[in-house]
């Protein structure tokens, strides 16, 4: 994962600060560059109230227009989990493109992921040839994307792989975007369940709202609660 710069920084300690529900993000030992933005992240993607995520819209936003490479990053997961709102894609895009440019990595690995789905093969090439580039240098966005397109044939079994040794290693460094992705990896697997269970109990337990409820509705009958 990759620190803030000092640029980042402010936006998203207004964010714990103001909001009830991502107060837990500033908490020790959440209180350093990459852990702290992926509470942020992942909170905006379903924990924070809708009211929270509205104010955390209107500060991201304002922090972006500054160019705040950071903001601009979550402002695009806020537009494509629709948390403020309804789902818009484009927007999210387009937030995501200007972290980019403005040096954000995370942002040009979300701006990859979304192109993986266009119907250009050419463009999906490119995008997992950039998500690759991305995993290398250790941003678990991008190593997830690359190892759930892997199925679709989008990317090649070895930069899959590549992708997947990332995963484990982020995974065990307590990082909840990459055992989100090895859950998702595993679930496509035959007798993989089990594997993919505890990967999302463990991004559950770190934040990951998303992997709660996948958890949940793989394993109805048992119980997940967060931990805080």
């Amino acid at each position: 994962m990759f620190p803030f710069t000092a640029s980042t920084m402010p936006a998203l300690l207004g964010l714990g600060l103001a909001l009830t529900s991502l107060s837990g993000c500033m908490h020790a030992p959440m209180f350093n560059g990459s852990a702290q933005r992926d509470c942020v992240e992942h909170a905006l993607q379903g924990s924070a109230t809708v009211e929270d995520a509205r104010l955390a819209k209107e500060l991201l936003e304002r922090a972006c227009s500054v160019e705040d490479a950071g903001a601009c990053a979550v402002l695009g997961v806020l537009h494509e989990h629709g948390r403020s709102g309804r789902v818009d894609l484009a927007k999210a895009q387009r937030a995501y493109d200007r972290a980019c440019t403005l040096g954000d990595v995370r942002g040009c690995a979300h701006t990859s992921r979304l192109l993986m789905r266009s119907s250009d093969p050419t463009l999906r090439e490119d995008s997992a040839r950039a998500l690759s580039m991305y995993c290398e240098r250790g941003e678990t966005v991008a190593c997830a994307a690359l190892a759930d397109a892997l199925p679709t044939g989008a990317t090649s079994a070895a930069s899959a792989g590549k992708a997947m040794g990332v995963l484990w290693r982020a995974c065990d460094a307590g990082d909840a975007t990459a055992c989100l992705g090895i859950g998702d990896r595993f679930r496509e697997q035959p007798g993989q369940e089990a594997v993919a269970r505890e990967h999302w109990l463990r991004a559950c337990a770190l934040g990951s709202d998303e992997a709660c409820r996948r958890h949940l509705q793989r394993a109805p009958s048992t119980a997940v609660a967060r931990i805080d």
